[in-house]
């Protein structure tokens, strides 16, 4: 009677239930958290195109010169 009365009490625990659900909800949510910043992350290596390499070229070029330019 008493092993009875103890796994009644562990299936109809709403405490236990509980927390199922919020174990179950905070994986369903780790898991959309990947997934959403898996999907925003590029699929492949993009290869530069010549624009790019001027303008990193420039950047450069400027960055020197205010260098230079600086005060000790």
């Amino acid at each position: 009677m008493v092993i009875m009365n103890y796994f009644n009490n562990i299936a109809f625990n709403e405490k236990g239930q509980m927390m199922t659900i919020e174990a179950f909800l905070g994986a369903l949510l780790i898991i959309t958290a990947v997934l959403f910043v898996v999907s925003q992350a590029p699929s492949g290596v993009q290869q530069a195109d010549a624009q790019s390499k001027t303008q990193l070229i420039h950047y450069g070029e400027d960055t020197i010169d205010m260098l230079k330019n600086s005060p000790p």
